[in-house]
């Protein structure tokens, strides 16, 4: 009898639950920001940018508590962004299958955009950091840029390529470089030129 008791009260008391494990790492929420999240004991840090980690347009940081599934905290937008909001935020930590787990928006004020984020998978080059921008130098010149979101950035001398996750290419030209005209120009008939005495 005092078994089922003991287990009863360990399912049913959120407070018991078992452990979370550590969310410390690169998250990438639906607001395309990246959030690097440090997890110490049952309190949580992050600070939060737009543009997958650039800031441009927002910059947050965010101070929370964890309760069993349940994150509560105050998060607030720091100048680096072009926003400058504050709220509190509500957060459940979902598991979405065996290996991966989700925070969920469960409640915010504020006007705090994003409501779901996902762990970044470790990058495919060896020793490399998560959430890292890695670059190199080609033999030819072209630095090849690979950002945290896969995406791929090759630049040289005749402009930007930029790689999507999805394989998709978009050129952007160098604003110093022109294009050919198709035949050359010709030279005007003899009528035109002036004359001269």
């Amino acid at each position: 009898m005092m078994i089922v008791v003991v287990v009863l009260l360990t399912l049913l008391l959120p407070s018991q639950s078992r452990a979370v494990e550590d969310l410390t790492g690169t998250w990438f929420a639906d607001d395309r920001g990246a959030y690097y999240i440090r997890q110490v004991g049952s309190t949580l840090w992050w600070n939060g940018m737009s543009e997958n980690g650039q800031g441009s347009s927002f910059a947050n940081v965010f101070r929370g508590t964890i309760k069993g599934d349940t994150i509560i905290g105050d998060w607030a937008d720091v100048p680096r962004g072009q926003i400058l909001n504050s709220g509190a935020l509500i957060l459940r930590i979902a598991n979405i299958s065996p290996d991966q787990i989700e925070l969920r928006k469960q409640s915010e004020t504020g006007g705090f955009s994003g409501s779901i984020w996902s762990r970044a998978k470790p990058p495919k080059q060896n020793g490399s950091l998560s959430g890292t921008r890695q670059r190199n130098v080609r033999p030819d010149g072209t630095v090849e840029i690979h950002d945290p979101d896969g995406t791929i950035v090759l630049l040289n001398d005749s402009g930007r390529t930029i790689i999507s996750p999805d394989g998709q290419e978009r050129r952007l030209r160098s604003p110093h470089v022109h294009a050919q005209p198709a035949t050359p120009p010709s030279l005007p008939g003899k009528k035109s030129w002036p004359l001269w005495r």
